[in-house]
């Protein structure tokens, strides 16, 4: 038979903010755990994990709860009976809350506090009223695609994002404004530009220049995830800082 895993818990104490640590064992049930906490002087109510209530019958194992494999002690919070209910939906709030950092492709970058159940939706509105712009008019990029409003942001695991800003909301390539052509420069290694895919503009930088029978094409690499696409038609794109810095 293998042996029971051994590992420290923190139990923290909702509305009180007082800790505790308890030695366990990934096998112990939940309710174990509530029972030793009513020995050491305590009325737990609930215990929970990463915002879960979690129920007695269940193993610590079978719910996820043990060290990272960095060594981070897990934290239990326990609600005691008797507790405030404003202090511990407070308590629950402070725990629920996460920062995303969003990278403005046109410079700067962003941390924003959001809950976990955001989605991109709730996001973009939020951050309309930070950089000024309609929240329709903004796109969030990862890996290079585009995230789309109905995505809740942690369930995915996505602490950092891309901010493209969008000419409109459903702009056709039809309705999107003429782009600045070549500058009179004979080279435009290094600048910037947006390149247009399906109606939207995603920022690069120019690696080099290629002129063939008084055609010109660049090579980019784009600015969010990296890639490199070579002998892109300058009509595609529109240059926005010349000289480069």
């Amino acid at each position: 038979m293998s042996k029971d895993f051994e590992f420290t818990v923190d139990i923290v104490f909702l509305g009180s903010r007082r800790q505790l640590q308890l030695c366990v064992e990934d096998s112990d049930l939940v309710g174990d755990v509530k029972a030793r906490l009513r020995e050491l002087g305590h009325e737990p109510v609930k215990l929970l994990f990463h915002g879960s209530a979690l129920p007695d019958v269940r193993t610590l194992g079978s719910l996820g709860v043990g060290p990272t494999a960095e060594g981070v002690i897990p934290s239990l919070y326990c609600l005691e009976a008797g507790a405030e209910t404003s202090e511990a939906r407070v308590a629950k709030e402070d725990r629920e809350k996460r920062v995303l950092q969003v990278v403005n492709l046109s410079g700067g970058s962003i941390h924003l506090s959001v809950k976990e159940c955001d989605t991109v939706r709730l996001v973009k509105q939020s951050l309309s009223k930070t950089v000024s712009l309609p929240a329709d008019h903004i796109s969030l990029l990862y890996e290079g695609m585009e995230l789309t409003d109905d995505i809740v942001l942690f369930d995915n695991a996505i602490s950092s994002v891309f901010l493209l800003e969008r000419e409109s909301s459903g702009t056709s390539d039809a309705e999107l404004p003429a782009v600045n052509l070549v500058p009179s420069e004979p080279n435009i290694a290094g600048g910037l530009l947006d390149r247009r895919i399906d109606g939207l503009w995603f920022r690069a930088k120019v690696q080099r220049m290629h002129v063939l029978n008084e055609t010109c094409t660049v090579d980019i690499q784009y600015l969010d995830d990296g890639n490199v696409e070579l002998g892109v038609e300058l009509s595609e794109c529109r240059f926005l800082n010349w000289p480069p810095d």
